[in-house]
């Protein structure tokens, strides 16, 4: 994270073998927690498992 200056984040879901299923960016200043019912929100592939990391 850089402190001051011009930043995004990349939040991604992935499929099994790691293929981009859906992506959104933000500004770095959005806490990954706010946006993460909307970007998993379109996820609806039965049997789907989350697996998420803080990264």
């Amino acid at each position: 994270m850089s402190r001051g200056g011009r930043n995004t984040k990349i939040h991604a879901v992935v499929d099994a073998l790691g293929n981009p299923i859906r992506l959104f960016l933000t500004p770095g200043n959005i806490h990954d927690s706010t946006v993460a019912i909307e970007v998993l929100s379109g996820v609806t592939r039965p049997g789907t498992v989350v697996l998420a990391d803080k990264a």
